[in-house]
C-alpha cells in the first residue's frame, strides 16, 4: 500500500511478522500477541536536523513518516496504542519553528489516508490550536481526530503543543489511554522534563536508548521492526524486578548482585552477522544501535 508518497509504503503483514519472529528468537523473547497487546511505547522522536542529508520541513516530514510506518508495524503485531513526542509548548521559540511547522502542515492529510486504511484513531494531545498563529493546523488536526474517533484496531496518540502543566489541566482526556510500558530516546540519552507523561500513565516505563536519529529515510524496514522487538525486550526483561512489587528470594537476591556488583554485567546482540577481519569488527552502513537496561545491567543491541 502506498499513501501519497513513496516514502510511506508500508511493509507486509507477512514480512512484519515473519521479520519479527526471526529477531525475537536472536532476542530471546515471546513473540505473543498477549506480550504485543501489553507493549505501549512512547516515542520520543530527535536528530532530524543532523540524521540525513535532507533539509528544512523536508527533514521534520521525515520523522513524522518514521513514526506513522513503526506504528503501523506494532499495530500489526498485536500492540493497541503509540504516544509520539512531537513538539513541546517551548518548541514555538525556536529560530526554526517556521520549518517545522510547515513539516506538520504536510501530516494531516497522509495521516487521514493511513487512519482510513488501517482504521486507526488519531489523537492529539496538547494546546496545538496555539502554536498555528493561521489556526489552519489546529483545525485540520480537530477534523482529523473527529473522522478517525470511531476507529477501534489501534490508536495513535501525538504531543503537539504540549506541557506538563497542559497535562494537569485536562486530566480528563487522559482517562482512556493506556500506561505506557517503554520509552524510546532517540540521539540523546536524556530526557526532557517538558514531555513527561503523567506520573499515572508513565510509572512503570522502561527506557531504551537509540543512538541514531528517527529518520525514515534511514531506517530500513527490517530496523523498524528490530525496534519493535527491542522494546518488547526492555519491557519483558525489567519484569523480573519490578520496584514496587518484586519480592527476591535469597538464591534471586544473590544472581542479581553477583551479575550486576561483581561481574559488571554487559552484554550484546548482534541482530545481523557482523564482519570479523584481523581481530576487528565491521558493521554494515546504516547500522544502529540501542542501550536497555536490566535487572543486572546494560544490554547493547546492533542492529
Amino acid at each position: 500500500m502506498v499513501y501519497l508518497y513513496t516514502l510511506c509504503e508500508l511493509p507486509s503483514r507477512q514480512y512484519i511478522h515473519g521479520t519479527f519472529k526471526e529477531i525475537c528468537k536472536k532476542l530471546e523473547v515471546e513473540p505473543s500477541r498477549e506480550n504485543m497487546e501489553r507493549l505501549v511505547v512512547y516515542e520520543m522522536t530527535d536528530g532530524m536536523r543532523t540524521t540525513t542529508k535532507l533539509t528544512g520541513a523536508d527533514s521534520y516530514f521525515d520523522g513524522a513518516i518514521f513514526v506513522l510506518k513503526f506504528g503501523h508495524i506494532l499495530k500489526e503485531l498485536g500492540s493497541k496504542c503509540l504516544y509520539t513526542n512531537v513538539v513541546e509548548e517551548k518548541h514555538v521559540q525556536r529560530k526554526n519553528w517556521p520549518v517545522i511547522l510547515e513539516a506538520l502542515k504536510r501530516c494531516p492529510r497522509i495521516y487521514e489516508d493511513y487512519a482510513k486504511e488501517n482504521d486507526t484513531k488519531m489523537v492529539f494531545l496538547g494546546d496545538y490550536h496555539k502554536i498555528d498563529p493561521s489556526g489552519e493546523l489546529g483545525k485540520e488536526i480537530d477534523k482529523l481526530m473527529e473522522k478517525t474517533a470511531n476507529n477501534k484496531s489501534f490508536t495513535s496518540v501525538y504531543l503537539l503543543g504540549y506541557s506538563p502543566e497542559w497535562a494537569e489541566l485536562n486530566r480528563e482526556l487522559w482517562e482512556d489511554l493506556p500506561e505506557i510500558t517503554v520509552t524510546i530516546r532517540h540521539a540523546k540519552l536524556r530526557f526532557s522534563t517538558g514531555m513527561q507523561l503523567p506520573p499515572e500513565k508513565s510509572e512503570n516505563t522502561e527506557f531504551v536508548y537509540v543512538q541514531q536519529g528517527s529518520a525514515n529515510s534511514t531506517w530500513s524496514d527490517y530496523q523498524k521492526v528490530c525496534l519493535a522487538g527491542i522494546a518488547l525486550r526492555s519491557m519483558l526483561i525489567n519484569e523480573l524486578g519490578t520496584q514496587y512489587w518484586k519480592e527476591y528470594t535469597k538464591e534471586e537476591a544473590e544472581t542479581v548482585r553477583k551479575l550486576r556488583e561483581e561481574m559488571l554485567y554487559y552484554r550484546r546482540f548482534y541482530l545481523f552477522k557482523p564482519h570479523r577481519y584481523a581481530g576487528f569488527t565491521s558493521y554494515p552502513p546504516g547500522t544502529k544501535r540501542a542501550i536497555i537496561g536490566s535487572p543486572f545491567g546494560p544490554e547493547e543491541i546492533l542492529f
